[in-house]
This record gives structure tokens, sequence and C-alpha cells, in this order.
């Protein structure tokens, strides 16, 4: 792990209230959150094809899925590129260091525990943010992981705290119980909010229990020889940026699920870096950036390759989990009518190819491109009249 921090140039100290840490050791200092139903491998590819600055976090998998699908893990964590980190859940120490152990065999070169799921079936699994509570039985995992000879880094997402356990010591102690672990982690991401199990549902626990960053600010400095992300309600380039400069890394999730050329927005207000998809926008314009259609020809041409690799007999997603991705990529009025655009060349394809192994994505692609240049175009005289 420690080689891959120290690819990243721009590492520097800070001191606050007479603790001093280094900052801006990752490589990739901002990822994005691994989401249920969302942050799928076609999803993901859709997001590198944006922008290839970010690292990419699975949907969490649970440790026996891997473990009974270990000759075709792909169908649920993707290929393994070097951006990609897969999220495991489970509960119990071998199985878990089981299912990183493919996942490393597979060529995967990051795995994370999920310590911070509040729904009900993964509490009824006695995993996610369940295992707070049993900080043992999460440092168990690692002891187990450290066995079975996984030596690629082991990382830990979880909460500030859970039902009444809400201090800064209880998040602390559980950060203690997995240093002294005989494979202490290297990188914790904190979701900078506690949750309750009982009484809020997964999205009301992304919302309603606050924020609250001061608390991994702090943790933070205590463990200066730990790298450090934060997760939970980053929706801005500004927000994004001041976070970079009190911890390593910041995490963001919903905001990149409901416009995912929030990435170009960062590419821009973060790096200085124009995407090759733009259309001549200036750096200085964080805010304006235009789709281009060429997103959707390399999408497609992925889409095609996939499903043709693919050998007989093999899983196939469905057309509509395919393109799914496509559908997040415009909002507003102009996301409207691409998106019914997409959906009637999909119905098209669907008639004339019932079977998924002879899926044909012209019709598909035709409609979705031609649709792409008309907003485009729209979009980008809406854009030039704002600016004026």
């Amino acid at each position: 792990y420690q080689a891959v921090v120290a690819r990243h140039s721009t590492s520097v100290t800070m001191t606050v209230n007479g603790s001093t840490r280094a900052i801006g050791r990752l490589f990739r200092a901002v990822s994005i959150a691994p989401m249920i139903d969302v942050t799928n491998p076609h999803f993901l590819q859709m997001l590198r094809i944006i922008s290839p600055r970010y690292t990419l976090y699975t949907e969490m998998i649970h440790a026996n899925a891997i473990i009974n699908n270990r000759h075709d893990i792909s169908r649920f964590v993707g290929d393994a590129n070097p951006d990609t980190v897969v999220q495991l859940g489970g509960c119990e120490p071998q199985a878990m260091a089981t299912a990183a152990k493919i996942v490393q065999d597979h060529g995967f070169r990051e795995v994370n525990i999920n310590v911070g799921c509040p729904s009900d079936r993964v509490q009824h699994g006695n995993f996610g943010a369940v295992l707070m509570k049993s900080p043992h039985v999460v440092a168990n995992i690692l002891n187990e992981m450290n066995k079975k000879s996984v030596n690629i880094p082991v990382t830990i997402k979880c909460r500030t705290g859970v039902d009444k356990f809400d201090s800064l010591e209880f998040l602390q102690d559980f950060i203690d119980a997995q240093l002294c672990s005989e494979r202490p982690p290297p990188h914790f991401i904190i979701h900078a909010r506690k949750c309750f199990l009982q009484g809020l549902s997964p999205k009301q626990n992304r919302n309603i229990p606050p924020l609250d960053y001061n608390r991994v600010w702090k943790t933070a400095q205590k463990y200066p020889d730990t790298i450090f992300s934060i997760n939970g309600g980053f929706k801005t380039v500004e927000t994004i940026a001041d976070a970079l400069t009190k911890v390593d890394g910041c995490m963001i999730g919903r905001e990149v699920m409901d416009n995912p050329m929030f990435l170009q927005q960062l590419d821009r207000g973060l790096f200085s870096y124009c995407a090759r998809f733009s259309l001549g926008k200036t750096f200085e314009d964080a805010t304006v950036i235009v789709v281009h259609f060429q997103q959707l020809t390399f999408f497609s041409a992925y889409v095609d390759d996939f499903l043709t690799s693919k050998p007989a007999g093999s899983h196939l997603p469905s057309m509509a989990i395919m393109m799914k991705p496509l559908m997040m990529l415009y909002r507003s009025g102009y996301g409207r009518r691409f998106r019914r655009a997409l959906g009637e060349g999909m119905t098209e394809a669907r008639k004339s190819y019932p079977h998924k192994c002879h899926w044909d994505l012209a019709p598909v692609v035709y409609k979705a491109l031609e649709q792409a240049k008309i907003v485009d175009i729209e979009n980008d005289q809406h854009c030039k009249q704002a600016s004026m």
C-alpha cells in the first residue's frame, strides 16, 4: 500500500492543535463510494469513460457470492482494473479471508470491508454497520486474511457511530482494535454520520443523522501514520477541495449517481484538467459541462465487446442493466428526451433479437447517438446564452 501512496507527488504535512500529519498520500485522492444496485461493473466502466482519475468501489459483494462463483467473479466485480476496489461484506473470518484471496488471485489490487451498511438484510446477516459493535470480529477477519496470505491492501469503510454508541471515543476504540490486529488496515474510509439500526431505512440513514466532519478530522489527527478518507454529503468541488486539506481522501456517492458528469467538474476544479469529451469550455468554468456523444460510442463498444466475449452458456445481464448507466448521463428536460430515445431503441432491439446472446445494439446506439447530438447542440447553445 505504501508503494501506491508513494506514487503521489503532492504529499504535504499540516499541524492542527499541535498534532502533525501528512495529507495527500493517496494516488487518487477522490473515490466513488460503493452503492448497492448502482456501482456494478457497467456503471464503473461508464465512469472510467467520463474520467480516468478516480478510485472506483464495487457495490458490496457478500463473501459467499465470491466463494460460490470463484471461477466467474467478473459478473459481480468486473475485470481487475487498477482503479477498482472490491468491497466485501460478511462476518465469518474464514469466509471473508477466502473471498479476499480469490479477489487477489483474480488480479485485483485492493479489497475493502463493509462496516457501515445499516440495511435490515445486512443486519440479519450480522455484518455491515452492526460490526462496529463487535470490533474484535473485524479484527479476527483481518487476522484470518493475514493467515491466508492476502497480500493486497485490506481497508475498512465504517461510520462515526451506531445507535447509542455515538462518541469520538467509540470510533477511536474501534480503530484501535483494528490497528492492533495482525493485519492493520492502512486506510479507513469514514462515513461522517452515525447510523440507526432500527427505525430508519438505509436512505434515511444517509440523510437524517447529522454530519459530524469534526469527528473525522480529530480522528485523522490522532493517527498520523494511518490514511483516512471522509465520506458523506460532498456535492461541490469546493467542499471536496476543502476536505482534501484535512484528510488524505474524499469519497463521493449520490452526487455521482445522480450526475456522473460531476466527475468532469471535479477534473476541472481540482486538477485543471479539460476532459477530452468537453466542447471547449474554459478551465475556470467548473459548473457547465457538455456531454459529448463519443462517450456513448465508447460505452456501446464496451457493451458489444462484453457480450461477444462471453462464451456460450455464460450468465448475461439484461439489456436494461447493461444500458442503465447511460440513463444517468443527461439531466432535467434533456435527460427525459434522451432516456425516452434510449428506451425506444432498447424496445426495438428486444423485438428483433429476443434472445440475450443475440442482441443487436445498432438501433439502441443509433437512437441514443442521434438524440445525444441534438441534446449536446441545444445544451451548448443554452450554456453560451447563460454566459452572455
